[in-house]
């Protein structure tokens, strides 16, 4: 096999092996996701590495979800781009908390809604490329 796709499927078998299919759903693994991430922000901010700032909290929170959900949909497939598109929604909201002093908040909403307008449409188009082969 050549790189990428040797890489993706050894990746898949780490992220998802066969105990983790039967013990490890979504919720738990997003609830563990968010427990990480909140614990590294609380020992970045009380050990006065970074600099506390309420308005980057979301980002701590959903930065990581948003990974773990995009990971999830490319790796799991249970329903794809209802997955994706909550990724989207969580990074989205990750930008705009982490950088709301760079970047303007409506240009990330407009990616978003263009992202948004790209998963539907492949979405649309191979549910009715699988309605064609029925």
């Amino acid at each position: 096999m050549g790189f990428p796709i040797d890489f993706y499927f050894r990746l898949k078998s780490v992220f998802i092996s066969d105990s983790m299919k039967q013990d490890l759903n979504y919720g738990v693994g997003a609830l563990i996701t968010i427990t990480i991430s909140i614990g590294i922000a609380a020992i970045a901010y009380g050990g006065g590495y970074i600099p506390f700032d309420l308005s980057n909290l979301p980002a701590w929170i959903f930065g990581p979800l948003g990974v773990y959900t995009l990971l999830t949909s490319l790796f799991r497939r249970p329903e794809v781009f209802y997955n994706l598109g909550w990724s989207l929604v969580f990074l989205a909201i990750t930008v705009i908390s982490a950088f709301y002093k760079l970047v303007n908040m409506f240009v990330v909403i407009g990616i978003l809604l263009i992202a948004f307008g790209v998963v539907s449409s492949i979405a649309y188009l191979k549910k009715q490329k699988k309605e064609e082969k029925t």
